[in-house]
């Protein structure tokens, strides 16, 4: 389970978001402020985190709607499978490696808060747009490229990344 410390995330929510993972119905969870609800006024921001959940779509085929959410579980062989490099950009690359290795993605609705401390490290939006979308597209081009030369990935690839 993940949970940025900047306080916009509830951890009163952590059992429904865990709940997909102990029924056995996913392996990676995504707790989703568009399937439930942010208390932001960075219109800009919101855009974006809808522009980046079409293009994961448009890439995987995978319907997710939030991929930069800090509010996430995974089974702990997610970790241990997926290639991680980024420092600050993980969520979408771990989301983009998880999908790429066959891992079940399922999604629960959540609230994200206004920050009650610290502020953003990504920098100002134009910027951090810029920086995940190379993530984005960097992990899938890698996964992609990884998946053609591993041999019994073939209905992954073909599903997600062909």
């Amino acid at each position: 389970m993940t949970l940025d410390a900047d306080g916009q995330w509830d951890p009163a929510e952590i059992e429904d978001v865990l709940e997909p993972l102990a029924a056995g119905e996913a392996d990676f969870v995504i707790g989703s402020r568009v399937l439930g609800r942010a208390e932001t006024d960075d219109a800009l921001r919101q855009a974006g985190v809808h522009v980046f959940a079409r293009l994961v779509r448009l890439l995987t085929g995978v319907p997710v709607t939030d991929t930069s959410s800090g509010f996430r579980a995974m089974r702990a062989d997610v970790t241990a499978t997926v290639r991680q490099t980024q420092v600050q950009y993980q969520t979408s690359e771990l989301l983009l490696g998880a999908i790429a290795h066959g891992y079940r993605i399922a999604e629960r609705p959540i609230v994200m808060h206004k920050r009650t401390a610290g502020e953003s490290k990504k920098g100002s939006n134009a910027l951090y747009g810029f920086r995940y979308a190379r993530v984005i597209i960097g992990t899938w081009l890698r996964e992609r490229r990884a998946a053609k030369l591993a041999p019994g990935r073939q209905e992954i690839d073909a599903a997600h990344f062909g």
